[in-house]
């Protein structure tokens, strides 16, 4: 997670959401391949740093990626067996807000295979708070206030093990295993603060304990086939992944004012079970005039059980309550072909595809009498241009379709209970949106000491999926209560241009500077059921990047982020702001370093966000992570420094 603040293009979001741009429909890959875990927080907490070889970022990608994520796809790739020698790195770390561990990495190469070995294991407790001001116009109470505490406690253990062996000049095989284990204790508490003509009605606690552990299994293989000495291949590849969450939490709410009782006793059981598979193959010609022809197909299944229960106990009676109770069974099939042809010349080089999708979604149900059956068949073009200036100067343009599926849990019709008075509910009626994404991009390396790489983008989203809120009246084990509910919904278009500004400046031999600037005009127009969703404005956002090279081995770093106010729909969100230090002493002849780092300094990165109804107003505060500071020592053999780079925006031709 710390990584991807890095990297120039990303955003690490308040609720730990990552974004390109500020689109948070990205898709994230570990060495080119989706993964099985249910969210990419959960993802990105358990991959040592330490394991990583690099980040690749892809704006605009071409048609032999998937085409699912509208705002780009993020690679990380982590370390191989590449050099015909042993290497590796270990590391130790600790923090406060506790958070320690040891991360490994081996790996070993020679002319007929190559290995690698990565591990890594830790334990946090991240806090997170957050508040909520309700004003009701015509509802009880007439004002609420809500404020929350979260802990989490986790336990993690990553271990990847891989190789390639290599049959002979035209023939290898290689194999990749991975396996994480997470367990989770979380407890959250909230208190709510009732107000009646601006006299205290009550006051009332929610108690929640969490259990949760994850088991996580992917086995990765892949046939290689040289066809000619040119470069051209034919590639074969499987994955096989399986998930398995076992959570369980109670819940205790009682009032403490005007005297202390227990409203209710409840537990929650949540099970889920997810499996998928990958098969593909791709066929990649190199002809003799400087071009080449990639033809391939891949299908990805997907199956997840979940079974989600919510019990009650009063007076030594356990009953369930089906309003919140359901056993699901999720299905999604995406079959995909693509095609591409390149070309290049002394100074000019282009790329078209073509690139279908066919997608089958069957949702299942015990409780929830309503089925969700989705078929469709998309096409998804893209076309890339590339002009070499000079040898410092280089000129991009590039446009392609993109697709944003719904997430499962917004389409699967049945609701959290995380929050007994705002909940989360699926929508099985929300449609993907669709992206029609443009770049304009130029790159300049005037001298070694300044580079500049400004891009000019536009993206306009079709049938565009934004949150919902509105009071509904619900009925639990025969009780009418009101609630806040948020559904994902389809709201119309959105149309979203820009620049992103990207500059690298050293104007001294120990002070460097990185500064990333993006400006994103946007124009929403729809509404949903009565609620008019029209917005537009100027998104703002930017980080500025302060490295001083005091010697050889010491190095000092000022991060600063900025996130501009936005409006959209019914919420507007305030700016925030973000400054982190670190530094870093390479001992014994650059084989080891030590490094320290503090995020957050002024505890600021909160979010603001406005919510406004037909008859209320919410203002939520909302901080994921306090300041942290985290102390880390890494020893080296025959082994260089982890560098985050950019991947490549185009495909290279």
């Amino acid at each position: 997670m710390d990584v991807m603040q890095n990297v120039p293009s990303v955003q690490v979001e308040v609720d730990g959401k990552i974004s390109i741009r500020g689109n948070s429909s990205v898709t994230i890959l570990v060495d080119g391949r989706i993964s099985g875990l249910t969210d990419s927080g959960s993802l990105l907490r358990t991959i040592p740093a330490g394991s990583i070889d690099k980040v690749e970022v892809i704006t605009n990608p071409s048609s032999k990626y998937s085409a699912e994520g509208s705002g780009g796809i993020i690679n990380i790739v982590l370390k191989k067996g590449k050099k015909e020698r042993l290497s590796t790195s270990f590391e130790v770390f600790s923090g406060l807000r506790l958070n320690s561990g040891v991360n490994l990495n081996i790996n070993n190469a020679n002319e007929n295979h190559s290995w690698y070995f990565n591990s890594g294991l830790g334990y946090s407790e991240p806090k997170a708070t957050g508040s909520i001001e309700l004003k009701n116009f015509s509802s009880f109470p007439s004002e609420s206030y809500q404020t929350s505490e979260k802990i989490l406690k986790q336990f993690y253990v990553t271990n990847n093990l891989g190789g390639e062996y290599k049959f002979n000049l035209k023939h290898s095989i290689s194999t990749d295993v991975t396996y994480r284990f997470a367990d989770l204790n979380t407890t959250n508490s909230i208190t709510y603060e009732d107000y009646i003509n601006n006299n205290l009605s009550t006051t009332s606690e929610r108690l929640d304990s969490e259990e949760f552990q994850n088991n996580f299994l992917q086995v990765a293989s892949e046939y290689k086939m040289k066809l000619n000495d040119n470069g051209s291949q034919l590639k074969l590849s499987a994955l096989t992944q399986s998930s398995i969450e076992d959570g369980d939490s109670n819940i205790i709410d009682q009032t403490k004012f005007p005297q202390n009782s227990t409203i209710a006793n409840d537990r929650i059981d949540n099970d889920i079970k997810d499996k998928r598979f990958t098969i593909a193959l791709d066929y990649v010609y190199i002809l003799n005039n400087k071009a080449q022809i990639e033809l391939g197909g891949r299908s990805r299944f997907t199956t997840i059980d979940n079974n989600f229960q919510v019990k009650r106990l009063a007076e030594n009676i356990v009953t369930i309550i089906p309003e919140f109770t359901d056993e699901t069974n999720y299905k999604k099939n995406v079959t995909a072909f693509y095609g591409q042809y390149a070309k290049s010349y002394e100074k000019f080089k282009f790329q078209v595809g073509l690139r279908t999708e066919t997608t089958s979604i069957d949702i299942g149900s015990n409780f929830n009498t309503k089925k969700v059956y989705r078929n469709y068949t998309d096409v998804f073009p893209s076309s890339f241009l590339s002009y070499q200036i000079n040898e410092d100067d280089v000129l991009r343009f590039s446009i392609s379709r993109r697709i944003q599926r719904p997430r499962r849990d917004a389409l699967v019709p049945f609701s959290s209970f995380s929050d007994v008075r705002k909940i989360f509910v699926g929508n099985p009626e929300v449609n993907p949106a669709y992206a029609v994404l443009t770049e304009l991009a130029y790159e300049s390396k005037f001298n070694n000491s300044f580079s500049i790489a400004p891009t000019l983008f536009f993206r306009r989203t079709n049938q565009a999926m934004d949150y919902f809120i509105q009071k509904e009246n619900i009925t639990v084990n025969g009780s009418a209560e009101e609630v806040f509910v948020t559904r994902t919904v389809n709201i119309g278009t959105d149309k979203s241009y820009g620049l992103e500004l990207g500059i690298v400046y050293k104007p001294l031999s120990w002070l460097g500077l990185y500064n990333e600037v993006t400006l994103n005009a946007y124009s929403q127009n729809g509404s949903y059921q009565n609620t008019n969703f029209d917005s537009e404005g100027v998104a703002f956002s930017g980080r500025l990047h302060l490295n001083f090279k005091v010697s050889n081995s010491f190095r000092f770093q000022f991060q600063n982020r900025f996130r501009g106010a936005n409006n959209r729909g019914q919420l507007s969100r305030k700016a925030l702001y973000r400054l982190d230090f670190g530094m870093s002493k390479s001992l014994f002849n650059n084989n080891a370093s030590l490094s320290i780092n503090f995020k957050d300094i002024f505890d600021s990165w909160e979010w603001n966000i406005r919510t406004k109804g037909e008859d209320f107003t919410q203002e939520i505060n909302s901080q994921v992570r306090v300041p942290q500071i985290n102390v880390s020592f890494t020893y080296r053999l025959n082994q260089k420094r982890y560098i985050g780079k950019k991947g490549q925006q185009y495909d290279r031709l």
